[in-house]
């Protein structure tokens, strides 16, 4: 008689851009399970609030769900990208409130929980991205590096492989049969919503830090310096595709003045009257040089040029 399988549910927390990232965790618990059912014993249920929880009433639907998933799951993942998500009553967040009642559950009893946290590392186009949207991420994802190892990941093929990997050896490493093994309890300061022994910070970051893990809201002239903080490294993150577009836009201009001036050239030498067939050489010559533009910029060289030197 085959041993009884131990269950262990799984929380997918994340905002509704990343719903492609969603059924890829979900996918990588499935293909987890093939593993972990023969070596350990355990099968993997992923849970999120679109597939598992029912519909209901109450002062928000944030609580609904809260009510739902609190102390139902044993392993909680968040993903964030560019987007934060929808603030509720109690937080920046969603995805932010989720993650404040699994990190307060840990911080209770670390034996009853593992936490994951992963951020998207987008190459959205500037122009596209909701900065105040993208400076609450960085906000959030600061706050988390003071207590927690988050991973980073590019394209779904690589959060696949990373979900998987870490899913295993959390089980393989962590699980002992009945709890998780207590490895990194939270020091005492922590606990209390405040920064660990060795961090050093003012009076007033810890208590803006305390107010903001509660879902408060801190001192309105620091509050503001910090949106201002966030909004400027958001500016910064997006430099780098600017720069890129600049130089592209550049390189296009010198193009087309090259092919300008050749097409005027080949205009300027018809002889009249213009016969047809003279014509339709000059047209094709153009035609030409018109397709040996879009080759050359889609490749990124620079071919017409080269052929008018």
């Amino acid at each position: 008689m085959s041993k009884p399988l131990m269950q262990l549910f799984v929380l997918i927390s994340c905002p509704a851009d990343l719903a492609t990232e969603r059924q890829v965790v979900e996918a990588a618990v499935a293909e987890t399970n093939t593993v972990l059912t023969k070596t350990h014993g355990v099968v993997l249920t992923a849970i999120s609030w679109e597939k598992d929880l029912l519909p209901g009433i109450g002062p928000d639907a944030q609580s609904v769900i809260n009510s739902q998933i609190e102390g139902r799951y044993d392993i909680y993942i968040g993903l964030l990208g560019a987007r934060f998500g929808s603030e509720t009553p109690r937080a920046g967040s969603g995805t932010e409130e989720e993650f404040n009642q699994a990190y307060k559950r840990y911080a209770a009893a670390p034996e009853t929980v593992r936490v994951l946290f992963y951020f998207k590392n987008t190459a959205d186009n500037v122009h596209r991205l909701d900065l105040e949207q993208l400076a609450k991420v960085i906000k959030f994802r600061k706050k988390l590096s003071v207590t927690a190892l988050s991973y980073e990941f590019t394209t779904p093929d690589v959060l696949l492989k990373m979900i998987k990997d870490h899913l295993f050896r959390l089980v393989a490493e962590q699980w002992d049969g009945r709890n998780w093994k207590v490895l990194t309890p939270l020091p005492q300061a922590t606990q209390a919503n405040q920064l660990p022994p060795g961090v050093s910070r003012t009076s007033q970051q810890i208590k803006n830090m305390s107010e903001a893990l509660e879902g408060e809201e801190p001192n309105e002239e620091n509050a503001e310096e910090e949106r201002t903080s966030a909004i400027l490294d958001a500016i910064v993150f997006g430099e780098a595709g600017l720069q890129t577009a600049i130089e592209s836009l550049n390189k296009m201009a010198g193009l087309m003045n090259v092919l300008t001036s050749k097409i005027n050239a080949q205009a300027a030498g018809m002889k009249t009257p213009v016969d047809a067939r003279a014509m339709k050489a000059v047209i094709d010559r153009v035609a030409d040089d018109l397709d040996d533009y879009s080759k050359g910029h889609q490749k990124g060289n620079l071919h017409i040029q080269s052929q008018s030197q």
